[in-house]
């Protein structure tokens, strides 16, 4: 069958790249279906006569105007797909002709879809690596020339282009990399990753190998012509390097115990490498801040969430938090039988088992399960390993449903099915109490969500839409912390002007030197100076209904017909 073929380039202020580029697809033997230019710059190009070019060879040719960022970039392509597959290029490659055609033959011939992503062969690919840089790069697990793996430390290897066959890989490099229109369902470019986001590859490719195969295509040729302009200063490549290797190796790497001794020695690897082999003093120095910030700060700049609550480590924030929404649904099911989905570790479902008559806790992850076995110690609970979009119940069976911080692990064309099936199950005049972060707030002027943990947020007019598919009865309440957040008058202000959170602002010293210090003398400080503890408490919280649209967390509750 044959795949139609869409390319989205991101581009900042290369207007002559991006000519040559156009020029490689005009060239093409068999052409891409669409192209997609997300730009960034200020530099006129004329793309209007690049479009009349285009549209009369039948190929649909569209450009958006965005922040620069390449990661939000690619984001803002992603949004708009609706071919088979997606080539992401650099602005300064140059495709030969056959590209297109050899790439999609791959793509086609792999009738089981294994296959979810490929990179092509780089034509200008010169190895500069010595052999004292290599020996170096292995001893210290950093990324050198060879087959495409990944190594143990969140690195990957390069590949050597001299290689002729079709063959498996562990990561695909971003100057050009192409996949299924599938893997979109579920993943974003990860915006954390600021500027042109560098690792931002890596990590998007690892994610989609852990369902597809990423392979190399040796036929599909390209070149790569590295453009000068836009590029950062070593002390900011280096500073970012470190800060973005340590944080997608929390994120993607970390769980495996046997990897953190190479990711460690890596991070001691990467500043003396950029000042015996690159003979940098910015890079070196740049790289030393970055690893000061890792050791000292915990990587302050970059997030570091920990989605599921964890009896053992839990975050007192998100424990705060997350009693106040589950104490707010225990006021509803007072001698009700109650169906708590996902309820991970049991730390909500707890609350919900001391007024509810009967409490079914259900979950997909069997790990989490057996954790709140072990910690829930209620006669009035049990729990049922099943999926939000099949569950193993009849037609109204419960008083009440509650879907606490659930959704936004949901891919949204869930959305819809996951609420009728709360439904299904819900008795006449039953109740749906489900809670969901706030987009405009928790991932303001983004297009992924900022926790990377998340698949897709809503706002308050999005959620309010999805409950009214389902339900004529709903009303909601908002969750508002005036203590830490401030005053709701700023909240909205900043809303409405799309307020962007920049994750390299700089905090003020005296916060970084708060980081630096113990917790119990953090505290300390905190309680004379602010009037308040380091985390939050249950008090702190308010649940608002007028302005809940502004609050950082939305509850929502729908009531079922009669």
């Amino acid at each position: 069958m044959k795949l139609s073929v869409e390319v989205i380039i991101p581009t900042l202020n290369r207007p002559d790249c991006i000519e040559k580029l156009i020029d490689s697809i005009l060239i093409q033997s068999v052409k891409p279906y669409k192209i997609t230019i997300i730009d960034a710059g200020s530099k006129f190009i004329d793309y209007e006569r690049y479009k009349n070019i285009f549209t009369s060879l039948g190929i649909r040719f569209i450009v958006f105007k965005t922040r620069a960022s390449l990661t939000h970039q690619r984001n803002k392509g992603i949004q708009y797909i609706d071919c088979d597959i997606v080539v992401f290029s650099d602005d300064d490659v140059v495709f030969e002709s056959f590209y297109f055609k050899n790439l999609a033959k791959v793509f086609e011939d792999d009738k089981n879809k294994t296959i979810g992503g490929a990179t092509g062969k780089m034509l200008n690919f010169k190895n500069r690596t010595t052999a004292l840089s290599s020996v170096f790069r292995k001893l210290f697990y950093l990324s050198r020339v060879s087959d495409g793996s990944l190594l143990p430390s969140g690195f990957g290897l390069s590949l050597d282009y001299a290689n002729h066959q079709l063959r498996g890989i562990g990561w695909l490099s971003g100057c050009n990399m192409a996949y299924r229109h599938d893997v979109f369902e579920s993943l974003w470019f990860d915006e954390n990753l600021v500027r042109y986001g560098y690792m931002e590859d890596l990590d998007f490719s690892v994610r989609v190998s852990k369902k597809y195969q990423l392979v190399y295509i040796p036929e599909a040729c390209y070149e790569h012509h590295q453009a000068p302009q836009e590029r950062l200063k070593d002390a900011d490549r280096y500073a970012m390097l470190m800060r973005n290797h340590h944080y997608l190796f929390k994120k993607n790497f970390a769980h495996v115990v046997k990897s953190k001794f190479p990711h460690y020695l890596s991070l001691l690897g990467i500043p003396i490498q950029a000042l015996l082999l690159q003979r940098s003093i910015r890079g070196f120095i740049g790289a030393c801040k970055g690893l000061f910030e890792i050791v000292f700060m915990g990587n302050y700049k970059l997030p570091n969430y920990l989605e599921r609550l964890d009896h053992s480590m839990p975050s007192m924030t998100q424990i705060a938090e997350h009693e106040v929404r589950y104490k707010y649904a225990a006021t509803f099911c007072s001698d009700k039988i109650v169906l708590d989905c996902a309820l991970g570790e049991g730390i909500g479902a707890n609350i919900l088992c001391e007024t509810a008559k009967k409490v079914f806790g259900v979950d997909l992850d069997e790990m989490a399960l057996q954790s709140a076995k072990r910690n829930i110690q209620h006669s009035n609970i049990e729990y049922i390993s099943a999926s939000a979009l099949s569950l193993p119940f009849s037609d109204n069976y419960f008083d009440i449903v509650t879907s606490i911080e659930t959704l936004e692990h949901i891919p949204d064309r869930y959305h819809n099915l996951v609420i009728a099936e709360f439904k299904r199950v819900l008795k006449p005049n039953g109740k749906l109490i489900l809670s969901t972060p706030n987009k405009i707030r928790t991932s303001p002027g983004k297009i992924a969500p900022c926790n990377y943990f998340h698949l897709k947020e809503l706002t308050f007019n999005e959620l309010k839409q999805l409950f009214e598919n389902h339900f004529d009865m709903i009303s909601w309440t908002g969750l508002y912390n005036p203590v830490r957040e401030g005053s709701m008058k700023l909240i909205k202000q900043k809303a409405q002007k799309e307020w962007e959170v920049n994750i390299e602002t700089k905090r003020p010293l005296r916060k970084k030197i708060l980081l630096l210090m113990p917790f119990w003398l953090k505290d300390m400080i905190s309680l004379q100076v602010n009037g308040i503890h380091i985390y939050p408490s249950i008090s702190e919280y308010q649940l608002i209904e007028k302005e809940a649209e502004f609050s950082n967390d939305l509850v929502f509750i729908g009531t079922k017909n009669i």
